[in-house]
């Protein structure tokens, strides 16, 4: 529970680590760095603790076990913790981080579509229209933490140019032609 919330702190980082004049020159901020590897510890957790329990729901780790009557179960918590462990390696070498945390943010977004919403829709209860409705907004909030560290993350080819200064008016009128 605890690394799970940590690991949604990392998105305030790269928020941050992106405000910053460093980041708009080089495009690189030690804070985005910080989240960065704060988040690829955390998905590394997370995709054991799937590949050990995928008969639990995907994504982030929650007690909730996934529905019988969504198809292959099982087979969607080992794709989604080797895609968690895939991503969490990245983050932590720091390869491709912007291509593989855009692509597991994708894959959350994914799941909560298919199956934190319906399991939401189909609660019935006060208890469980919550326990929906926090598994929905865990989730989402877990999907935007992965995308805006992605975002954080500089591009795969050379770091963007820095914007040059305002350069002083060298163009004089001399009275020719003018």
């Amino acid at each position: 529970m605890g690394l799970r919330d940590l690991s949604c702190g990392a998105a305030a980082w790269a928020f941050a680590g992106t405000r910053t004049d460093e980041w708009r020159l080089r495009g690189t901020h030690w804070t985005a760095t910080y989240a960065r590897v704060l988040l690829g510890v955390a998905i590394v957790f997370f995709a054991v603790e799937t590949l050990l329990h995928p008969e639990f729901t995907p994504g982030v780790p929650l007690q909730k076990v996934t529905p019988a009557w969504f198809p292959l179960a099982r087979v969607w918590g080992y794709v989604t913790g080797a895609g968690l462990l895939a991503t969490g390696v990245c983050l932590l070498a720091n390869i491709r981080t912007r291509a593989a945390s855009s692509g597991l943010g994708s894959l959350v977004l994914l799941l909560t579509a298919f199956i934190y919403l319906p399991i939401l829709l189909a609660a019935t209860g006060s208890g469980a229209i919550l326990e929906g409705q926090n598994y929905v907004w865990d989730t989402l909030l877990f999907a935007g933490t992965l995308l805006l560290v992605a975002h954080a993350m500089p591009a795969s080819g050379p770091a963007p140019a820095a914007i040059p200064a305002a350069q002083p008016n060298v163009w004089r009128t001399t009275g020719e032609g003018a």
